[in-house]
């Protein structure tokens, strides 16, 4: 469903431009990328899975994947990231942690601790500079805000590696938490991700 009405807005966007806030905002650019985006997931699984042949698509995080493609595409559709003012900096800061947790709960289901936290902040790095680079060379130079393009790269990069921390702390409070299973006699009992009943 995401995926779908994320490809109806971009298709609206190409063909009518000037109906709301992605005109010079390099349409063009995100026609190729936007539909690549919402395969990226799916296809990264088939060609580990050629290699570990465990591996399976997680819907949800495919999902989460495709949400960031669907919310810019309406943000900018209403013009919100040029009307409100902190859109654009809310904007990295969620879509970047759900996109982290999309890729953490898809490819590091099982790590913990300070390998997750790690992973966070590096994938939110790496993307993050992918992200403001292609959005440099698809209208950012062209465009009249390339005046302040070197604050608002430095807020989104920082916005978005916060997005991504955020992310990972979450993800790891949340898989290390206690949780209720029952022994063999139906008893309930406490377990954690080290205990014998959590493994």
């Amino acid at each position: 469903m995401i995926k779908a009405l994320a490809m109806i807005l971009l298709a609206i966007a190409i063909a009518h431009p000037d109906l709301g806030g992605l005109k010079s905002k390099g349409i063009g650019v995100r026609a190729v990328v936007y539909p690549l985006g919402l395969v990226t997931l799916p296809l990264l699984c088939w060609l580990v899975r050629r290699r570990r042949p465990e591996m399976r698509l997680d819907w949800t995080a495919d999902a989460l994947c495709s949400l960031p493609i669907l919310v810019d595409l309406l943000g900018n559709r209403a013009n919100l990231f040029d009307t409100v003012w902190w859109w654009d900096d809310a904007m990295h800061v969620v879509m970047h942690g759900v996109l982290t947790a999309a890729v953490l709960r898809q490819f590091w289901p099982r790590v913990r601790g300070v390998p997750l936290i790690t992973a966070a902040i590096a994938f939110g790095g790496l993307s993050g500079l992918a992200w403001e680079l292609g959005e440099y060379l698809a209208f950012m130079r062209y465009g009249v805000e390339l005046s302040g393009a070197y604050l608002d790269t430095l807020g989104d990069l920082c916005g978005g590696m916060a997005g991504s921390l955020l992310a990972g702390i979450l993800l790891n409070l949340r898989w290390t938490a206690p949780r209720l299973a029952e022994d063999s006699r139906g008893e309930r009992l406490y377990v954690g991700v080290g205990s014998p009943a959590g493994r």
